[in-house]
């Protein structure tokens, strides 16, 4: 219901509303500046949590890969060989495997011309982390992001402001 009144004030008190649908790790359906909106609620209507089909596995991204690629070589022997190999693995990999739900969700923030970001989840427990990559791709944007989940759901970080559903 929050969703659906939100979408509805948001599309009849502007030029449109950008609607991104996600379902898990999953970029369900995306309307970018949608003004319909029968389409709009008629994407929200069939959602209902499901079992992703591709799951993430907590996967950190290409982002935070690399950052970890860049942490301080700090210990000696054993440990500082580890993260010299560690680092160079990650950033190997890092830029050559994109994360195909970072890759969409990129591609979705660059058809908008958006500068806030409103996620709405019920955050039930386990992974994260496609939230975790909303977010962070949303900052590279210069984007607020407000999350509205239930009272006592967990932080995710690069979140603006937290409000309760």
């Amino acid at each position: 219901m929050a969703v659906s009144s939100a979408v509805e004030a948001a599309i009849n008190s502007r030029n449109g509303c950008s609607l991104l649908v996600i379902a898990g790790p999953e970029v369900v359906q995306y309307l970018p500046g949608t003004m319909k909106l029968r389409e709009a609620l008629a994407a929200l209507g069939g959602l209902a949590p499901l079992e992703p089909r591709a799951p993430l596995y907590r996967a950190p991204g290409p982002a935070i890969l690399a950052a970890r690629a860049r942490v301080p070589q700090q210990g000696a022997g054993e440990e500082s060989i580890y993260r010299a190999r560690l680092g160079g693995t990650l950033s190997t990999f890092a830029g050559r495997s994109p994360a195909p739900f970072a890759a969409t969700v990129r591609a979705a923030f660059s058809q908008t011309d958006a500068h806030e970001v409103r996620i709405y989840s019920l955050l039930p427990p386990g992974d994260t982390s496609h939230l975790i990559q909303l977010a962070h791709e949303a900052k590279v944007r210069g984007m607020r992001v407000t999350l509205r989940a239930p009272a006592g759901s967990p932080a995710i970080p690069g979140i603006d402001a937290a409000e309760v559903l």
